[in-house]
C-alpha cells in the first residue's frame, strides 16, 4: 500500500504539473523544479490538515479537545510551511525568467493534447503531428527570442530589419 500511495501522489503531481505548467510559466515566469519532492511532503500533511480541521469543527463544543486539535493543527501547519521553505531554499529550486507568449501557451496545450493522444493510441500520423508541433513551438520560440533581442537588447542602430 505504501508504494501505491507514493505512486498515486507522483502520478497526480505529474498530471497537475503538466496541466498547469504553461499557465504558471506564462503568469509567473518560473517553473518549480522540485515539485515532486514538495508534493510528496505536502500531500500527507494536507490530508492531516483537512481531517484535523473537520475534527476541530466537530470538537468545538468540547473546549479541551478542541484546543488540543487546534494546537496539533498549528504544529502540522508550521511543519508544512517550514518544509516548503526548505524546498524553496534548495539550490536551483525554480528556474526563473522563462517568458512565454499567449500563443506559445496555446501551442503547448495543443502539443500536450497531441502527445497524450499519441500515447493512448500510437500511430505514425500522430507521431508526425507531435514532431511538427514540437518544431512549431521551437520555431515560434526562436522567433520570439530573435524579436526580443532585436527590439530590447541591441542598439537601435544595429537593428536588423
Amino acid at each position: 500500500p505504501v508504494p501505491r500511495y507514493i505512486w498515486g501522489i507522483v502520478a497526480v503531481s505529474l498530471a497537475a504539473q503538466l496541466g498547469t505548467a504553461p499557465v504558471v510559466i506564462y503568469k509567473f515566469a518560473y517553473f518549480p523544479v522540485y515539485f515532486l519532492p514538495a508534493n510528496l511532503i505536502v500531500a500527507p500533511l494536507v490530508l492531516v490538515i483537512i481531517y484535523g480541521s473537520v475534527a476541530s469543527f466537530v470538537l468545538s463544543p468540547f473546549t479541551v479537545l478542541h484546543i488540543w486539535v487546534v494546537k496539533g493543527l498549528n504544529g502540522v501547519l508550521r511543519l508544512l510551511n517550514d518544509s516548503m521553505q526548505w524546498v524553496g531554499d534548495l539550490p536551483v529550486s525554480h528556474s526563473g525568467d522563462i517568458h512565454l507568449s499567449l500563443l506559445q501557451v496555446g501551442i503547448l496545450y495543443v502539443l500536450l493534447f497531441v502527445v497524450l493522444s499519441y500515447l493512448l493510441s500510437p500511430s505514425r500520423k500522430s507521431l508526425i503531428t507531435v514532431l511538427c508541433g514540437i518544431n512549431l513551438f521551437i520555431g515560434f520560440s526562436a522567433y520570439n527570442l530573435f524579436y526580443l533581442m532585436n527590439n530590447l537588447y541591441l542598439c537601435p542602430a544595429l537593428k536588423i530589419r
